[in-house]
């Protein structure tokens, strides 16, 4: 249960997000929250991260998919292990931060193409909540594994 809450929970927001940022904004369009620190920026990415192979879109869906599966067979084989409730509940925690940005981005891939980004620190590449939600899960991850096997 806690797998699919936060999971659907990371999926829902930003995909509600990137319904209203294309409606909003123009493309390249700029709000400053924060000035020259944050800004909400519509762009779209082709590619994987800071737009790196933007050439093609269909071999990053193949890609996602394989992650996924991937990711999703470690966390049955740790899971397996005899680890501690605390460290069960935060790999359960991360296995869904990155299971749902993720299927968001996957799904903005699929349904136009490209992944819509927005959040805007100008010292790094816009982003989105479900990028956030991959690098945040997969730091739990990582850290909860090293530390169970200390």
């Amino acid at each position: 249960m806690i797998i699919f809450f936060s999971a659907l929970s990371i999926f829902l927001i930003d995909q509600i997000i990137k319904f209203y940022i294309p409606r909003y904004l123009c493309l390249g369009q700029e709000i400053s929250v924060i000035k020259d620190i944050f800004s909400i920026t519509f762009v779209t990415n082709k590619g994987i991260a800071f737009g790196l192979f933007s050439n093609s879109n269909f071999p990053f869906v193949l890609i996602s998919m394989a992650v996924l599966v991937c990711i999703t067979l470690v966390f049955i084989s740790f899971s397996k292990e005899d680890i501690s409730k605390k460290t069960r509940f935060w790999i359960k925690i991360a296995y869904g931060l990155i299971l749902g940005g993720a299927l968001s981005n996957m799904l903005d891939r699929i349904r136009i193409g490209e992944v819509i980004d927005f959040l805007d620190f100008h010292i790094w590449p816009v982003f989105n909540i479900g990028d956030s939600a991959i690098c945040i899960g997969a730091g739990i991850f990582m850290l909860n594994i090293l530390r169970s096997r200390r």
